[in-house]
């Protein structure tokens, strides 16, 4: 997102022009295979700058990184272990879907996502890799012991929630 403003708004004398450029962590349209609007949280992990291109000049940002973040991840135990996967951003995200709001958590929808079930020590029950649903759910087989659930998405965005 780009804003600009001259400071002093109405020209009086001399103005000092403004702008900002603000990205936030989402992929651009058309990066993506298969790209659509349920994947926009997926960029990939690593450096980055700005390179900002003038008529007569260039700018380059220091390099800062993308990290892992922003996972909500809900676990129910039934018959077997229900899940919700969402992508969770409290101060917004740019459009992310047609009908949430961009503060909300918004479901991980058709996605591949690696499920591990964990016991009380952190250790390794059971591993799966599936795909949520249109909703952001999955379901995977119950293993005795299990107390915890860790989902990591696409992005390797990671998340361990205990199974109530």
């Amino acid at each position: 997102m780009i804003a600009y403003t001259p400071s002093p708004l109405q020209r009086t004398g001399p103005q000092t022009h403004i702008w900002v450029a603000e990205w936030q962590a989402v992929p651009w349209l058309g990066s993506l295979d298969g790209d659509t609007l349920d994947m926009r949280g997926n960029v990939k992990l690593g450096n980055y700058r700005f390179h900002v291109v003038g008529s007569t000049w260039t700018l380059d940002s220091s390099p800062f990184q993308v990290v892992p973040g922003g996972l909500a991840v809900t676990a129910a135990r039934a018959t077997a272990i229900n899940i919700g996967v969402r992508w969770y951003a409290p101060k917004g995200w740019r459009l992310m879907d047609m009908n949430l709001m961009s503060n909300q958590p918004v479901p991980v929808k058709s996605q591949s996502v690696k499920v591990e079930l964990l016991d009380a020590t952190n250790a390794v029950k059971a591993t799966y890799t599936t795909t949520t649903d249109a909703t952001g759910n999955v379901s995977v087989a119950d293993v005795a012991g299990s107390t915890q659930v860790r989902v990591t998405d696409a992005s390797l965005n990671v998340q361990i929630v205990a199974i109530p």
